[in-house]
């Protein structure tokens, strides 16, 4: 069945079922997990047109956007001119739900178009710092998206499928080729309004290892100032996938590449004094304060708690490209 269910999808362009796909983006987690599969739309044949606005701007710097709404935007201001939306004649409109731009997108071709939303974050709906949002965005959208079950068993959507995420895929490919560094941690940076509290504990509980080389990778919202301050004499990269690759441990605030990176079979630490659920939740460390940062330290690696779908893109391909395709589509999610 799987066999055949492929080769229907290969010979969907070739029949004339080719359909307009227009992503708006908005924060780094969304544009990671679908860059992939816009990549695999044009494969087969689809039309991609692509608005990366605020965090996406950095992350694809040859897309369309609008220049004030850069990597400083608020997440929950409106676009100033929806005029622009009226160029765009699409089938299918893919948003995030991380942004009020997204909702009103959503809205404008609510509709006009098949409107699917996609949630990349692992944990449920209402753990999201923009979970308003993403309740607001709910009710006009066709498809609703999600990475995990614990994110589709939260949501209020009229349709839902559980997809996966692309790029954890991505890096579990990435880390088979590869051996990692035991003297070597990757940090992945954080921008919540308790970050910096988090990002001292760090500094404080680091003393007693000082033999490991220390890779920061700033969010792509900061410019990793404070970073610098704490932690003169890392090593400062943009490239996350790189620095998880040579990393033996990975470590950081509350951000998805941590659990992408336990999924991937990494020895990860959140390092988060509010002790939010998400680590423990997953089988990751929680380190609240020095003392447990330590012994997560000496601790083997855990292993993963959850699970995702595989083969994501072709979970994405299938539902933005062929409607009947959507009953494959979660039986595959659900096995």
């Amino acid at each position: 069945m799987k066999k055949f269910l492929c080769l229907i999808l290969l010979l969907l362009p070739l029949c004339g079922f080719a359909k307009t796909h227009l992503f708006v983006l908005f924060d780094a987690g969304e544009t990671h997990a679908l860059q992939p599969v816009m990549e695999d739309l044009i494969e087969q044949g689809e039309t991609v047109d692509v608005l990366a606005l605020g965090t996406a701007q950095t992350l694809l710097p040859d897309a369309p956007t609008v220049q004030e709404v850069g990597r400083s935007w608020d997440r929950y201001a409106p676009l100033p001119d929806t005029q622009l939306l009226s160029v765009y004649s699409p089938d299918v409109v893919i948003i995030g739900v991380a942004s009020t731009i997204q909702l009103q997108v959503a809205k404008a071709f609510e509709g006009k178009a098949t409107v699917v939303a996609y949630y990349d974050n692992f944990n449920p709906i209402d753990r999201s710092v923009y979970a308003s949002l993403i309740r607001d965005i709910e009710p006009h959208v066709d498809l609703f998206l999600t990475a995990s079950d614990k994110g589709a068993a939260s949501s209020h959507a009229k349709e839902v499928h559980t997809v996966g995420n692309p790029d954890v895929e991505k890096l579990i490919e990435a880390l088979q080729e590869c051996d990692s560094d035991s003297q070597v941690m990757a940090y992945i940076g954080g921008y919540d309004t308790d970050y910096p509290e988090a990002l001292e504990l760090f500094a404080t509980a680091m003393h007693p290892f000082p033999n490991y080389q220390l890779v920061m990778c700033s969010h792509p919202k900061s410019d990793g100032s404070l970073e610098q301050t704490l932690f003169p004499s890392a090593t400062f990269s943009q490239d996350s996938l790189a620095a998880i690759k040579q990393a033996d441990v990975v470590v950081c605030h509350r951000s998805t590449l941590g659990i992408k990176s336990l999924l991937a079979g990494k020895k990860v630490i959140f390092v988060d004094p509010a002790a939010h659920p998400m680590a423990e939740e997953w089988g990751a460390f929680l380190a609240t304060d020095v003392l447990s940062f330590q012994k997560a330290m000496e601790a083997e690696a855990q292993v993963a708690k959850g699970k995702i779908p595989k083969e994501s893109i072709l979970l994405f391909r299938i539902l933005l490209t062929n409607e009947k395709g959507k009953k494959e589509s979660q039986y595959q999610a659900d096995g």
